[in-house]
């Protein structure tokens, strides 16, 4: 919690495996209000917070996102991508990617 205290820019990595991937830069904060902490509890949760919803240790971020980036290859760009990547590999150069094609960039304003 200090360091977003401290300098509030975060970015925000999800995957699904090795074919979608998505970013987010932007601003968080923390957010300690039990109501919404309580509204999004899991029974799942337990097992890292043993006290429940309640846990002082608990603390939701908040993100407002500013800018998103994100890589699809799924399809016939994942094949696409893996013949580039060999490529690439065998011919010490990079991958030949579209852009647009599996990778962009979205902005979110603020």
């Amino acid at each position: 919690m200090r360091e977003i205290e401290a300098d509030s820019q975060v970015q925000v990595h999800g995957q699904d495996g090795w074919k979608d991937c998505v970013m987010l830069s932007g601003h968080a904060t923390i957010v300690e209000d039990r109501t919404i902490i309580r509204e999004m509890w899991s029974p799942s949760f337990k097992v890292w917070f043993p006290s429940g919803a309640d846990d002082p240790n608990i603390a939701l971020i908040h993100v407002i996102g500013e800018e998103a980036e994100y890589c699809n290859n799924t399809g016939a760009r994942q094949f696409r991508y893996l013949y580039q990547s060999i490529k690439a590999l065998v011919t010490g150069t990079t991958p030949e990617i579209v852009e647009g094609s599996q990778h962009g960039n979205v902005s979110l304003g603020k």
